[in-house]
């Protein structure tokens, strides 16, 4: 795999520039995988440099997961500057409250790293009511919530919409590090 920024001026064409990026974003992949950290940061900012220089509307599919990749190494290693860095420059380029949910979830791990468990909970919060997530308080909660019978928990079918699935995405990755910190 490609592991030298200064070799970039050796690629002729778009192909081969398109063959770079793809083998930077598997190295960083694999990086990942393997905990090394470091490197994958390393590819994915080589695979983000290869990226055309056009606005996000184009690929942008590609440019927000090779975003959040930066973004989650970036955090794993520890360098929470400049995940958030990342996450902020995302931010000013997506569109869709599923995108800026996505961005935010890793912020939001970021704010518990830091011992931020409040700035975290709101951020959630905020990332939930832009999904049109209502949260309710204990009380009305308890009023108004009434479990299915197992009879009806059978007819329901698999959840596929991703707006539901990136806030219960949200909800644990929230419950489960903030257990962590107790």
């Amino acid at each position: 795999f490609p592991s030298h920024d200064n070799c970039r001026h050796l690629i002729e064409n778009e192909t081969e520039r398109q063959t770079v990026l793809a083998l930077n974003v598997q190295a960083g992949e694999k990086s990942r995988k393997s905990v090394a950290y470091g490197a994958a940061i390393k590819y994915f900012e080589i695979a983000w440099s290869l990226l055309p220089d056009v606005p996000w509307g184009d690929d942008s599919d590609r440019r927000l997961d090779l975003a959040i990749a930066r973004m989650e190494v970036a955090y794993l290693n520890g360098d929470f500057e400049q995940s958030w860095m990342i996450g902020d420059q995302t931010l000013a380029n997506v569109s869709t409250p599923l995108e800026r949910a996505k961005v935010l979830e890793v912020q939001v791990l970021i704010e518990i790293a830091r011992g931020r468990m409040l700035e975290a909970v709101e951020l959630g919060c905020g990332i939930l009511e832009s999904l049109g997530v209502e949260l309710l308080d204990a009380k009305t909660a308890e009023e108004e919530i009434v479990l299915p019978k197992q009879e009806e928990l059978e007819a329901i079918s698999t959840m596929n919409d991703p707006l539901i699935l990136q806030s219960m995405s949200v909800l644990m990755t929230a419950q489960h590090r903030i257990g962590q910190h107790r």
